[in-house]
């Protein structure tokens, strides 16, 4: 059998079955009477798509206009609204329809909202912190709790600067405010602090209890503190925990012997420092330097050994430091050692004490077993951290570890480790 093909003239194009391609005369080519005239019907039984396939231009037309409409702001908020539809989709599927998480957030805040919606998702998170209402909705940024609609009524009339309290699912939060929840880690880490000494017998309000049982638990427990033995009474500023005993530091100090000249009543508690390495230490004789290190809290002043013709020095030398009520940053210095002319500086270092203080005020009476991690000094612009710094109870003992980048040097760094000590010891 021989196959023919069939040209249909122009004229004749009404009578003829034409291809659903013939409809859109906007998809052909510029000079659609060619393209028309260049067509050949073939038999039914074929595959339609092979007659689309003789105009390239319509395919590529599609690709163009499919591109230039995403890269328009309409294809743009198209795009984001499918977006948007499916991340609310998943949201029901995993059980967390009550909170708005499909928010376009950038950099580190949209990471910050991902962590903090996870957190609201953890066990402890999905009840009241004061009464064990079900599903809260709204947070103490501050103190860093989950709260149901009652108790979060209460804790807003006691002001922002006790808790200040934001929606999960209405308010804006800032950057400092999802931080200052997530370091605080929910409910369980910020009632192991406010409840650490709530009596056995005492019985905190359930979620049908009146406003009057809420409001005098949730004064005692955030405002009076009186779960708190006087030594650990602490108030929240955004997520750290301050000592507010109302005695006065010294205002002087011994210049060598840390703990010389002063009443032990003024302190709070005692630190030992592990000035454990340095690496890459600078140069500042012919080919090596003879470094050593000097540790400033205030007027207190300690000193390494010097460690002769090495830039890679290994000290494990514990310097220790008694922790006034008002306490500043710990200031690191290293000097290379010279017999003739003034020791020449190496860089130098400040240290943040207020994650491990808070922490050993929190904790330090506490018995805790095994490994846990109750603070966290953040990595910054501003700070010389070369990671971030994270505090452990580790067998019951308040530690951390420190990894400086010198500064104001061409390089070196530094590594210490701090134990805070009770004043006993």
């Amino acid at each position: 059998m021989v196959s023919c093909s069939i040209s249909f003239p122009i004229q004749d194009r009404k009578s003829a079955r034409k291809p659903s391609i013939w409809t859109r005369r906007n998809r052909w080519d510029k000079n659609p009477t060619e393209a028309r005239q260049n067509y050949q019907k073939k038999p039914e039984t074929e595959d339609r798509s092979e007659n689309i396939a003789i105009h390239p231009y319509w395919w590529s037309s599609r690709i163009h206009r499919s591109l230039r409409f995403q890269e328009s702001d309409e294809g743009v908020r198209t795009f984001k609204q499918r977006c948007e539809r499916r991340s609310v989709v998943a949201a029901k599927r995993s059980g967390d329809a009550g909170v708005d998480w499909s928010v376009e957030k950038d950099g580190d805040r949209r990471r910050n909202w991902k962590k903090l919606r996870d957190l609201s998702m953890k066990s402890d998170n999905r009840i009241c912190a004061d009464c064990s209402g079900s599903d809260p909705k709204w947070v103490s940024a501050n103190i860093g709790v989950f709260l149901c609609l009652k108790c979060s009524d209460i804790h807003r009339s006691l002001g922002a600067n006790t808790s200040k309290v934001l929606s999960l699912t209405l308010d804006e939060w800032s950057e400092s405010d999802m931080e200052s929840v997530l370091e605080v880690g929910g409910n369980s880490y910020a009632n192991s602090i406010y409840e650490a000494f709530l009596p056995r017998d005492y019985l905190k309000p359930k979620p049908d209890a009146s406003n009057e049982d809420r409001t005098k638990f949730i004064r005692s427990k955030y405002v009076l503190q009186e779960f708190l033995t006087p030594s650990l009474r602490i108030v929240s500023s955004k997520s750290s925990f301050q000592s507010v005993d109302s005695s006065k530091s010294s205002s002087s100090f011994g210049s060598k012997n840390s703990n010389k000249n002063v009443e032990a009543g003024e302190f709070i508690g005692n630190l030992k420092v592990t000035v454990v390495r340095g690496t890459n230490l600078a140069i500042r004789d012919m080919l090596t330097s003879d470094p050593y290190v000097i540790l400033m809290l205030g007027q207190q002043k300690a000193q390494t050994t010097v460690k002769n013709s090495d830039l890679n020095p290994v000290w494990n030398e514990e310097l220790k430091f008694s922790i006034p009520q008002h306490f500043g940053t710990l200031k690191l210095q290293v000097y290379d050692h010279d017999y003739i002319s003034a020791d020449d500086i190496m860089g130098e270092a400040e240290i943040d004490l207020q994650a491990m203080i808070t922490a050993a005020l929190a904790y330090g009476h506490v018995d805790v077993q095994g490994k846990m991690q109750v603070g966290k000094w953040l990595k910054m612009n501003d700070n010389a951290l070369i990671e971030d710094s994270f505090v452990n109870v580790v067998d019951g003992k308040i530690k951390q570890e420190v990894h400086l980048k010198l500064q104001n040097v061409e390089c070196g760094e530094m590594e210490l480790q701090l134990e805070w000590l009770s004043m006993d010891k």
